[in-house]
C-alpha cells in the first residue's frame, strides 16, 4: 500500500511537470502593447487629441519607449511615421527603444505630426490597441527659471539673461544679463531642451546626457559635490543617461528616463526627491515606485509627475496641499492625486499645482493667497489640496505655473493668465493700480497678431514665443530676467525681446 502511494506520487509530479513543459500551466500574452514615452514630447497623448511639445530642435531624433519587447520586423517609416519626412527606422531590444531618424534636418520653426500604428506588434503578436500621435513644433524652447531665462535655438545653441548671482545664466560670469546672449562655453555641443531652476540651470544634450551649472549649495547641479560658490562652468551630473526630459526645483532636480523612471537629487528637506526619506543627495536617486511616467515638473520643495494612464502623481512638501492629498505635511514617496483623470500636461508653482485635461479645461490645488487657483483668497484658508476646475478656461492647449501667477494657452493661440498682478506679470496693461490679485483669467494683450506656441513663467514675470520665432516679454524688470534691456519700471503688457 505504502508503495503504491509512492508511486502514484511520483506519476503525478512527472504528469504535472509534463503539462508545463508543454505550456499548459502558462497562459498565453493577449495584452496589447503601450509606449511609455516619447521624444520629443512635452505631453504624450492618443490618438485625436494633439500634444504640445513645441521648440525641439531641428536636428532631433524621434523615440518611442514600448512597454514590452516588440518585433523589429513591425516597426518601419509605413508604422511609425513623420507627415512628409523620409528616414530611417532602428529598434534598440535592451531599451525597448525605437528611434526615427530624419533624412536630412527638419525645417525651423515647422508643426510635424508622428504616429506609430497598430501594425505595431510586439513579440507574442499582440498589437498597438490603437494609433499613438502626437505633434511638435521645432524652434526655440524657452523656459524661466526663479530670475533667469533660457532659450535653446532650432540650431541646438543655448542663450541665457537674468540674474546671475550664481552663475546661473552660464555666460562665465556671476554679473546679470539684461539682454540675451549666447553661451560661448556650451559651443560644439547641440541639446535637446534646457530647464531653469531656482538658481541653477540645466541642459539636456542630445546624447541623452545632463549638464548644469549655477548654484550647488544643495548638490542639485548633480555632480557629487556641493558648493556656495557659483559654478559658472557647466558640470556634468553623475551618472545619467538615456534621459528625455528635464526639470529645475527651488533647490532640487529632476530627470525623467526612456524606460518611464524618474530620477531626483539636490535638497530633500521636504521629501521632495521621492527617495523615501528627507535625506539630501548630491547625485541622481531613483524616485521610489514610479514607472511609465511620461512628463515630469519641479516646484520648491515638491515633485510632480504625469503617468501614461493619465494619472497624476506628487510627492514633497504638502503645507498648502499641493500635493493633491488632505493629510500629511509632507511625502517623501510619490502620492496619487485623487480624482484628476485624462490628464494631459503639469505644471507646478511655488506651492501650487496645475494639470490641463484632455478636455481643454485647467485643474489647480495648492496655496492661493494670490489668486493662484482661480478663485478669490479666503482669509485663513489657504489649504486647498482638492483640485478645482479654474472657471472662465476652455479649449486650453498648454499651461505654465509662476511663483503666484499662471499662464495657459488656448488652441486659438491667445493667451490667459491670473494670480498675482503686483508687477504686471498678467500681461494684461495693468499692475498693483488694478489691485494685487486677479482670480479670473485675463487675456494677455498685444500678441493678437502673433501666433503663440509656448509661454513660460517664472518668479513674477512671463514671456511668450511665437511661431515665426519672436519671443515677448512682461512683468518685473529687475536683474534683467525680461532680456529687453535695462528698465526703470515694471511690464505691464509684452514688449519683444528678440526674434531667434
Amino acid at each position: 500500500m505504502k508503495s503504491t502511494s509512492i508511486s502514484r506520487f511520483v506519476v503525478s509530479i512527472l504528469l504535472v511537470s509534463f503539462l508545463a513543459a508543454c505550456g499548459a500551466e502558462t497562459a498565453p500574452d493577449n495584452t496589447a502593447p503601450t509606449i511609455l514615452s516619447t521624444i520629443p514630447s512635452s505631453s504624450f497623448m492618443i490618438s485625436g487629441t494633439s500634444s504640445n511639445a513645441t521648440g525641439v530642435a531641428i536636428n532631433s531624433k524621434i523615440t518611442a519607449v514600448f512597454s514590452e519587447p516588440m518585433n523589429s520586423t513591425t516597426i518601419n517609416t509605413s508604422t511609425f511615421r513623420i507627415e512628409g519626412i523620409t528616414g530611417s527606422i532602428a529598434y534598440d531590444s535592451a531599451t525597448k527603444t525605437a528611434t526615427f531618424t530624419p533624412s536630412a534636418s527638419l525645417k525651423k520653426l515647422t508643426k510635424y505630426s508622428v504616429t506609430v500604428t497598430t501594425g505595431v506588434k510586439d513579440t507574442a503578436g499582440n498589437a498597438l490597441a490603437a494609433d499613438y500621435k502626437w505633434d511638435f513644433i521645432t524652434g526655440p524652447v524657452m523656459s524661466a527659471g526663479g530670475r533667469h531665462v533660457l532659450l535653446l535655438k532650432s540650431d541646438g545653441k543655448v542663450w541665457a539673461w537674468g540674474r546671475n548671482n550664481y552663475g546661473q545664466v552660464g555666460d562665465g560670469t556671476a554679473v546679470d544679463l539684461t539682454t540675451p546672449t549666447q553661451l560661448a562655453g556650451l559651443s560644439g555641443t547641440t541639446f535637446a531642451s534646457v530647464a531653469g531652476g531656482g538658481y541653477h540651470s540645466l541642459a539636456l544634450k542630445d546624447d541623452g546626457t545632463v549638464i548644469g551649472w549655477g548654484y550647488n549649495g544643495n548638490g542639485q547641479l548633480g555632480n557629487g559635490e556641493h558648493t556656495f560658490s557659483p559654478v559658472t562652468s557647466p558640470v556634468s551630473v553623475s551618472g545619467l543617461t538615456g534621459i528625455t526630459a528635464i526639470a529645475g526645483g527651488e533647490f532640487h532636480s529632476l530627470a525623467l528616463k526612456n524606460d518611464g523612471t524618474v530620477w531626483a537629487w539636490g535638497a530633500n528637506g521636504r521629501g521632495q526627491l521621492g527617495s523615501g526619506s528627507t535625506d539630501g543627495s548630491y547625485v541622481p536617486v531613483k524616485v521610489s515606485g514610479l514607472s511609465n511616467v511620461i512628463a515630469i515638473a519641479a516646484a520648491v520643495e515638491n515633485s510632480i509627475a504625469l503617468k501614461s494612464d493619465f494619472t497624476v502623481w506628487t510627492w514633497g512638501n504638502n503645507t498648502y496641499g499641493q500635493l493633491g492629498v488632505s493629510s500629511g505635511d509632507l511625502s517623501s514617496v510619490p502620492v496619487q492625486v485623487a480624482g484628476l483623470t485624462g490628464i494631459v500636461a503639469v505644471s507646478s508653482g511655488y506651492n501650487h499645482s496645475l494639470a490641463l485635461k484632455n478636455d481643454g479645461t485647467v485643474w489647480a490645488w495648492g496655496r492661493n493667497d494670490n489668486d493662484q487657483l482661480g478663485f478669490e483668497y479666503v482669509s485663513g484658508q489657504n489649504f486647498h489640496p482638492i483640485p478645482t476646475q479654474v472657471a472662465g478656461l476652455s479649449g486650453i492647449a498648454s499651461i505654465a505655473a509662476g511663483d503666484w501667477h499662471n499662464l495657459s494657452l488656448k488652441s486659438g493661440y491667445t493667451a490667459w493668465a491670473w494670480g498675482n498682478i503686483y508687477y504686471g506679470q498678467l500681461g494684461s496693461g495693468h499692475g498693483s493700480e488694478n489691485g494685487a490679485n486677479v482670480a479670473t483669467p485675463v487675456q494677455v494683450i498685444n500678441l493678437s497678431t502673433k501666433t503663440v506656441a509656448n509661454l513660460a513663467a517664472g518668479e513674477d514675470f512671463s514671456l511668450a514665443l511665437c511661431s515665426d520665432g519672436t519671443v515677448f516679454s512682461w512683468g518685473n524688470y529687475e536683474q534683467g530676467r525680461l532680456g529687453t534691456g535695462f528698465k526703470s519700471d515694471i511690464v505691464k503688457a509684452p514688449e519683444l525681446v528678440g526674434t531667434f
